[in-house]
């Protein structure tokens, strides 16, 4: 009687650690990009971005609003599941708010002339430059870029204009592209974690990107993942430094895991920054705030 009782309970308790763990397996989910030859996505990315400057007691407010609408277009799919994209900027509006003697700014990378502002001047010709442009790389299911390759005349310019905002990863690509969201290469489930380092050597010294990433689960038709960035360059050296706020910077990303694509993302970064100026430091605030919005197709 008792060898019976016993052997139902070590059956029962089996049965019990068979079903707890076909339902973890069932939680499991693989987050990854799908490709395919000739389709093209189109996106819009909105960044707001509200900088506080202390000049000696003197507080300057600037503000940037930014609309930048860029596609994605697919080439070749490879056997390992990566394909070749060409990533375009079709066109990019800021509209700038600062005391005089700026003031209010409108620049469209679709205006040929030039404004009389000599700020709007310098930004004009960068996202003229840029607008239009193709830059092609290999993209992984994961979300990295590899053997990216620029139009030689913007090259440089890309280059430094990433670098110099310390983000890391294909030449900085993937936040230059609004996405910036890199995979886990494993299965995960809900309350899953997992980080992505970058770091990189700048002409003010060095700049360390680490993203963190918390799979939150199901939501709709989607998957969202909670963003938390975090940035720091310390250029002591060149009498600038700079860090990330990390209380205040977070965001969340919808995922499309069915098609393997980004449907929407919003981060919100809040950066401190001091800059050295001969004997005089000035103090800084950054909010900065970036949505980005999958267009239907038509």
């Amino acid at each position: 009687m008792f060898s019976r009782h016993l052997r139902n309970s070590v059956l029962s308790a089996s049965a019990l650690l068979l079903v707890v763990g076909g339902v973890q397996a069932q939680a499991q989910t693989k987050l990854r990009y799908k490709f395919q030859e000739g389709e093209q996505l189109n996106y819009v990315a909105d960044t707001k971005i509200k900088m506080k400057n202390d000049l000696g007691g003197i507080n300057i407010v600037i503000n940037v609003n930014q609309k930048t609408e860029m596609s994605w277009k697919f080439g070749k799919v490879n056997s390992d599941g990566s394909a070749v994209v060409t990533l375009k900027i079709d066109r990019m509006v800021m509209d700038i708010d600062a005391p005089p003697p700026i003031g209010g700014v409108t620049i469209d990378s679709k205006d040929e002339k030039d404004s009389d502002n000599i700020l709007a001047q310098q930004f004009s010709k960068i996202i003229r430059k840029m607008a239009g442009k193709e830059i092609v790389a290999t993209m992984s299911p994961t979300g990295d870029f590899t053997d990216v390759k620029y139009p030689k005349d913007l090259e440089k310019e890309l280059k430094d204009l990433t670098q110099g905002l310390g983000i890391g990863g294909g030449g900085g690509l993937e936040q230059f592209t609004g996405g910036g969201v890199i995979l886990p290469k494993e299965a995960i489930e809900k309350g899953k974690t997992w980080d992505h380092k970058a770091e990189m050597k700048l002409p003010a010294g060095a700049a360390n990107v680490d993203t963190k990433y918390t799979y939150e689960g199901p939501m709709g038709d989607f998957e969202k993942i909670l963003v938390k960035p975090k940035m720091t360059i310390d250029g002591a050296k060149a009498g600038f430094t700079m860090k990330t706020n990390e209380e205040k910077s977070k965001g969340y990303v919808l995922f499309d895991n069915k098609l393997g694509r980004i449907a929407e993302s919003q981060v919100t970064q809040a950066m401190q920054m001091t800059v050295e100026m001969m004997g005089l430091a000035i103090n800084m605030d950054m909010d900065l705030t970036s949505t980005l919005k999958l267009k239907k197709s038509k």
